[in-house]
Order: structure tokens, then C-alpha cells, then sequence
């Protein structure tokens, strides 16, 4: 999802459709600008939040990779935990 602004928003793990309405729902308001805003409006449903910023020099835009579980090393692409 892309918002106004450019920001946009990958969900992990990627088969969790109501994680990604509810990041989506949250980014829908404008008051959300930090990554940290974003994590305690959705710590109450998934304490184990975590978003991240990419940062990849020259790309237009801006991504958080918005992770359900602390440990998002262990989701791989396809969103199935290895």
C-alpha cells in the first residue's frame, strides 16, 4: 500500500490479511508520521510489533517494513515462518 506522502507499507508476514488491514487502517491517519506512532497504535492487538525503516539511497519514497513478530528473521518472503 502507498499513501499520500509516498510512504509505503509491506506487511510481514504477508499471509496475515487482518495485520495488514489494521497497519493500512492506522496509516489512513494522517497523525501516523513515525514508525514508533505506528507500533503503539498497533501494540495493543500485536505487542510484538516492530516496524522498520528502508533505507536505500536514491529510492523514491519511503518504506517500513511492518513486522508482526519481534523476530522477523525468521518470515521469509512468502510470510511462512523458516
Amino acid at each position: 500500500m502507498t499513501l499520500a506522502g509516498g510512504l509505503r507499507a509491506l506487511c510481514f508476514p504477508t499471509s496475515d490479511t487482518a495485520f495488514a488491514e489494521a497497519v493500512h487502517r492506522l496509516l489512513a491517519d494522517e497523525r501516523i508520521r513515525f514508525p514508533r506512532q505506528l507500533e503503539d497504535g498497533l501494540r495493543p492487538a500485536y505487542p510484538e510489533v516492530r516496524v522498520r525503516v528502508r533505507e536505500i539511497t536514491a529510492e523514491p519514497g519511503i518504506t517500513w517494513y511492518v513486522y508482526r513478530d519481534a523476530d522477523f528473521a525468521r518470515w521469509d518472503l512468502g510470510g511462512r515462518a523458516t
